[in-house]
């Protein structure tokens, strides 16, 4: 169901790239967005390629990634500590933006769905 809800929340930003770790959890919480957009997904091994592949591609992306993997891939793309440790296994309402400006970024976190822990 929260794999709708984030296909719908997302529905009119323009991605180009939707990632994800080549595990069930995160490949079917991106399948409907990548059904919808038509966008292939594109698996990640490891957080450092992953930080290349963004910082190579144009456009707006999608990261689908794991309670304790997430803060590190936000911590390495804003270059410093936004989210100070993992997110707690039964998080899954969080939604992290980070705008790049030139070699500036702005990063702001959103609650989208269900909550997590009503």
């Amino acid at each position: 169901m929260r794999a709708l809800v984030l296909k719908d929340e997302l529905a009119n930003k323009h991605l180009s790239h939707i990632y994800s770790t080549n595990t069930i959890r995160t490949m079917s919480t991106a399948e409907p967005l990548s059904r919808a957009k038509k966008i292939k997904i594109e698996s990640y091994a490891d957080i450092d390629s992953l930080i290349q592949l963004i910082r190579s591609v144009k456009g707006n992306v999608l990261v689908v990634g794991h309670s304790n993997t997430v803060d590190d891939i936000v911590n390495k793309l804003c270059g410093k500590k936004k989210i100070a440790a993992d997110l707690k296994d039964s998080e899954y309402d969080n939604l992290f933006v980070i705008k790049f400006r030139g070699k500036k970024n702005r990063f702001t976190q959103h609650k989208y769905g269900y909550p997590s822990n009503p």
